[in-house]
């Protein structure tokens, strides 16, 4: 009996209407005889489900939430033996890894356009002991992001994250970092932000034209060499224009894996949108881990 199970977080973003959890169940009973539906009440059950899902060999899990229920899937499943393939479907307020796809960022949209005939292995990443799908971020922008409350979001949307960052551009400083890329030896940095991202979009926007993708095994690092207001400007014209590689106070870097150590331990870093493991900090990439059903061209 093939069968699918329907994760689903109620309280992401603007919460998430049952019509279109019905429209994804009757679109999946269509092609599988059992379709389960689990709704999460609290933090960590996500991952709880995504693991019951590996240990009873479910076909396919769906999932519907932002950047943090994807986040507890892939840790739920990322060490099992047996991993279902994933639809990703937006719940959440910016839903940036589906974005990055350029799948359909409104849920009802996504769920027409899902195609269950098409899959494609994705790479994921491991940070010390936790799994991610997208990104590494830490910085003082970073900060404002994570410390956005729900209220926030719930009464502003996107609006709230840029709100909170505005206000935290005063407070950018430059941080001590010792990087070592693919088994190299460490090497020191003066950086304000770093990002570690599997792809070379960060939602729809493409930062360079050097080719990374969700499936090759890379890494692409990018470093904010400058906390000065005007490199903030600077790096959002060169975001506008793809170009992240013509700005003098970025430096991007490639990797395999890489380890960082941070001098200052009370920085905060952002994984997939969530709080992560404070640093020292070891990164490596499983290439094409897990299979994602891809959107109708």
């Amino acid at each position: 009996m093939t069968q699918a199970t329907i994760i689903v977080n109620p309280q992401a973003g603007n919460g998430v209407e049952s019509n279109h959890v019905n429209q994804l169940k009757d679109k999946l009973d269509k092609y599988f005889e059992q379709v389960i539906i689990m709704e999460t009440k609290e933090e960590g059950e996500a991952a709880k489900f995504a693991r019951q899902a590996c240990s009873d060999n479910i076909d396919s899990l769906f999932v519907i939430g932002g950047d943090g229920t994807l986040n507890e899937v892939i840790n739920g499943i990322a060490e099992e033996s047996f991993r279902p393939k994933l639809g990703l479907l937006p719940g959440g307020t910016n839903n940036t890894y589906l974005r990055s796809l350029n799948n359909a960022t409104e849920l009802g949209e996504a769920i027409e356009y899902l195609d269950l005939n098409k899959t494609l292995k994705v790479d994921i990443g491991k940070i010390n002991d936790r799994y991610f799908l997208y990104y590494i971020a830490f910085g003082e922008l970073i900060n404002a992001s994570l410390s956005t409350s729900d209220e926030e979001k719930d009464e502003k949307g996107s609006l709230a994250y840029v709100e909170n960052i505005l206000k935290r551009i005063p407070q950018d400083q430059l941080h001590s970092i010792q990087l070592s890329i693919n088994d190299e030896a460490f090497e020191t940095y003066q950086i304000s932000h770093f990002y570690a991202l599997l792809t070379n979009y960060y939602g729809n926007i493409k930062l360079t034209q050097s080719n990374i993708n969700i499936y090759d095994g890379e890494i692409l690092l990018v470093l904010l060499t400058n906390s000065e207001l005007k490199a903030k400007l600077h790096l959002i014209k060169n975001l506008a224009l793809g170009n992240l590689e013509e700005n003098e106070d970025i430096l991007l870097l490639k990797a395999n894996k890489f380890k960082l150590e941070v001098e200052e331990k009370h920085l905060i870093m952002d994984i997939d949108g969530e709080v992560g493991p404070k640093p020292p900090l070891k990164v490596e990439i499983l290439e094409k881990h897990v299979p994602i059903y891809q959107s109708k061209d």
